[in-house]
């Protein structure tokens, strides 16, 4: 979280199932709609984690900015739930993050 408090943070999340990516069109994506997988033939998915906070109904979320374009659930985002009983997280988010900063020099 303090990482991406800072920055945008990539990550790899296990890949997305197709009922969810025909249909997500915003809101909540808890664990049972997206489980992690298991296994190291998982394949993988890269997005970006912008953010996060809590919805009106007090649930813990991670925003996340994907490359399936702004058609796709919330104008290109999705809200994957936060702080739940499995370790790996919704979509495997918390097993696959990176940490590779990015330092750019200024024109």
């Amino acid at each position: 979280m303090r990482a991406v408090a800072k920055q945008p943070v990539a990550v790899n999340l296990d890949t997305c199932p197709p009922e969810l990516r025909k249909s997500y069109t915003g809101g909540l994506i808890e664990f049972e709609d997206w489980p992690a997988q298991n296994g190291k033939d998982v394949v993988k998915h890269a997005v970006i984690v912008v953010g996060y906070g809590k919805d009106d109904e007090g649930n813990l979320f991670w925003k996340i900015k994907n490359s399936y374009g702004t058609p796709w659930g919330d104008r290109g985002y999705a809200y994957l739930g936060r702080g739940i009983e499995d370790k790996r997280g919704v979509a495997g988010i918390t097993r696959w993050h990176r940490l590779s900063p990015v330092i750019l020099p200024f024109p």
